[in-house]
């Protein structure tokens, strides 16, 4: 008896977690009172991994105001949401693993959530009416399989930073009024790009190095300028350009040679350079039915007007269709061939950017020329010229 006794002190003795309490809840774990926030701090005061969602939703009367409790978390299995509560800083500074969504909304008095160490991210990133919130700041998080990036109605944010993450299904930008800057460096590609009324921001620059595959929407954007972000863009279902009330061009399309679906713009009232579109129509590469042009000034008022518009810039149907371009994909070399009576000036090659990276001017004589330009790998533009226009081919180099 004695000996059991002695057994069972040192159990307690060498094993005082496991016996009092768990290290970490199991399931998903919804805190909606402070008093709940508090409590689980002293139930699980070493808890670093929630198995399932955990919900931070509070109210006008339940008045959640601290989560310093809950920073010792480093993996949440599934969803992370904080909800409708009154705290002005949350310090999730340990958190490295979501294994859901990320939704941070309605809390208006939150200034901060520190993410810094936040590497992962398996479904959407939503940040809405968080009114007081200045940054999201995710400079880590590049394990990422995110359907949906949602910024709208903070309208105190100036600046977002995820700069690693790679790609996105859609990606939503409205109502954030004070916004102007943004990093997305290694972003490749958006399928579903939409921005409206972010009233501070100028540029698309943080898109420079981006493909948008799917669909394109701009609205009511009030200093935005030009789209010249947007040139590495060459296929797309829609496009929507509206109600943008300093847009002057639309050159940062000029690589879009394919257009499935609708194609709006209107009422862009300083839009005078369509000519961004003139690739596309030349090509005839709208096969769409469902085209609105109008209420931009001249040059850019109906289709007619803007397909008119692009005579000068119109591609040569003879050497379009004589011309052999091989192999594309390539390793380096391409190969092309065209009649002798063609008149070829000049061949040049573009970046994704639109920046000339090659060029060479074409003798008389010449019909079947091979370059070897030394290209990394990725997408480029070869541009053909003759005296009687031009012919752009979009490029593979492996």
């Amino acid at each position: 008896m004695q000996k059991f006794t002695i057994s069972v002190l040192l159990l307690f003795i060498l094993f005082p977690c496991t016996i009092l309490f768990a290290q970490c809840p199991s399931g998903d774990v919804k805190l909606e009172t402070q008093a709940e926030v508090d409590k689980f701090a002293i139930d699980f005061p070493n808890c670093d991994k929630i198995s399932g969602k955990l919900e931070i939703a509070g109210s006008l009367h339940t008045n959640i105001i601290n989560l310093s409790s809950l920073s010792k978390i480093k993996e949440i299995e599934g969803r992370l949401s904080i909800g409708s509560t009154q705290v002005s800083r949350a310090d999730f500074k340990n958190l490295k693993l979501i294994g859901g969504d990320l939704f941070i909304g309605s809390n208006f008095n939150l200034e901060e959530i520190n993410l810094i160490n936040l590497t992962t991210v398996n479904g959407d990133i939503i940040y809405t009416e968080n009114f007081k919130i200045k940054t999201v700041n995710l400079p880590n998080l590049i394990a990422a399989k995110i359907k949906r990036l949602h910024f709208v109605h903070n309208f105190e944010l100036t600046n977002i930073d995820m700069c690693k993450i790679k790609k996105v299904r859609s990606f939503t930008l409205a109502k954030n009024s004070i916004l102007k800057t943004m990093c997305f460096d290694n972003l490749e590609e958006i399928e579903k790009f939409s921005i409206s009324e972010n009233d501070q921001l100028e540029h698309l620059n943080a898109f420079k190095n981006t493909t948008i595959l799917h669909s394109i929407y701009i609205d009511r954007m009030s200093r935005l300028i030009n789209l010249d972000a947007l040139e590495s863009t060459t296929t797309l279902e829609n496009l929507s350009v509206v109600r943008n009330a300093s847009l002057t061009n639309l050159n940062g399309l000029k690589n879009l040679t394919e257009l499935k679906h609708s194609l709006f713009i209107h009422n862009n009232p300083k839009l005078t350079d369509c000519s961004g579109l003139c690739n596309l129509f030349n090509n005839n590469g709208y096969t769409g039915n469902n085209a609105q042009i109008n209420n931009n000034p001249s040059a850019c008022s109906t289709r007619n007007e803007m397909s008119s518009n692009c005579n000068a810039l119109s591609i040569d149907e003879e050497l379009l269709n004589n011309l052999i371009l091989y192999p594309n994909p390539t390793a380096n070399d391409i190969n092309i061939q065209f009649a002798e009576n063609q008149n070829v000036e000049s061949i040049s090659i573009y970046d994704v950017l639109g920046k000339e990276i090659f060029t060479k001017k074409v003798e008389a004589s010449e019909t079947n020329i091979t370059l070897r330009p030394n290209l990394s790998s990725g997408v480029y533009f070869l541009k053909i010229n003759s005296d009687k226009g031009q012919f752009s081919k979009k490029i593979i180099i492996k």
